[in-house]
C-alpha cells in the first residue's frame, strides 16, 4: 500500500482534460469529494483565440474553495499548464454568483497566462490526462513519520489519518509532494517534500500554509529551496 490508499471515484464528466489541470495544480484537490465521493464541478468558463481555456473548479473538501483554472492546450493525451500561477482562488460566500466582482483578478490571470497570445509552451509543466488521481510514491509509513513531525502536537491519529494526507504531483526525477491537515481543531496545514529517494529533510522539506487560498509565490519558493525539476547530484 502506498501514498493515501486510492478511491474508487473516478470523474466521470465531461472534461477530463481539464479534471487533469486542477488536480495537478491546486494543493489538497483529490479529484472527489469527502463524504460521498462526490464529483467536482467543472465549468468551462472561456476560451481565447488559440485554445486555452478558462475554467472553474469546485470541489467538496475541507480545502478547496472555488478556482478558477486556465490550461494552456491539449495535445495528444496530456495537458500543458503554466506552472505556479495557472490559478486563483476566489473568496467569500458563494463567489459564482457574483463574478463580474472579481473581474481584476480574472484580468491579472488572463494576462499571467498569455491570454490571447501566440502560444508558447516551453516552459508549461505537461501532465498525461486521467479521470482518477494516482496514489503518490511514498509508503504510508514513512507518510505518518513524516506527517506526525510535521504537525507535532496538531498531527490527527488514528485510522483515519491517511485521508488527511493528499498526493499533489511529482516532478521529472521524482521527487513528490504531499499536503496534509492537522486536527480539525488546529487548522493547520503543511506540505512536504520528499527526494527521488524517498527522503524526508526535516527541516527544508516542510512548508506550513500561511494563506491556503494565495499561496503561488510560497510553493514556488519552497520547490526552488528543494531543487525541485533539477537533476540530483551524481
Amino acid at each position: 500500500m502506498t501514498g493515501c490508499g486510492s478511491s474508487d471515484v473516478a470523474y466521470s464528466g465531461d472534461y477530463p482534460e481539464l479534471f487533469t489541470v486542477a488536480i495537478s495544480s491546486l494543493l489538497g484537490a483529490r479529484g472527489y469529494g469527502l463524504g460521498h465521493g462526490t464529483q467536482p464541478d467543472i465549468e468551462l468558463l472561456e476560451e481565447d483565440r488559440y485554445g486555452r481555456q478558462l475554467f472553474s473548479f469546485h470541489e467538496d473538501t475541507r480545502v478547496i474553495s472555488f478556482s478558477l483554472i486556465i490550461s494552456q492546450k491539449v495535445d495528444n493525451g496530456y495537458v500543458y499548464f503554466y506552472p505556479h500561477y495557472n490559478f486563483i482562488v476566489l473568496s467569500g460566500d458563494a463567489p459564482w454568483l457574483h463574478m463580474e466582482e472579481f473581474e481584476d483578478e480574472i484580468a491579472a490571470l488572463k494576462e499571467v497566462n498569455n491570454w490571447n497570445q501566440p502560444m508558447d509552451c516551453s516552459e508549461c509543466v505537461r501532465v498525461k490526462v486521467v479521470r482518477q488521481k494516482e496514489d503518490g510514491p511514498i509508503s504510508d509509513r514513512i507518510l505518518r513519520r513524516a506527517y506526525n513531525h510535521a504537525l507535532g502536537d496538531d498531527a490527527q491519529g488514528g485510522l483515519g489519518v491517511m485521508n488527511l494526507i493528499v498526493f499533489f504531483r511529482t516532478d521529472a526525477y521524482g521527487r513528490s509532494i504531499y499536503f496534509a491537515t492537522g486536527t480539525f481543531s488546529s487548522e493547520r496545514f503543511v506540505v512536504m517534500l520528499f527526494q527521488p529517494d524517498g527522503s524526508f529533510d526535516e527541516v527544508k522539506g516542510i512548508m506550513e500554509l500561511q494563506d491556503t487560498q494565495n499561496y503561488q509565490s510560497q510553493l514556488r519558493d519552497f520547490k526552488e529551496l528543494n531543487d525541485w525539476n533539477q537533476s540530483p547530484p551524481h
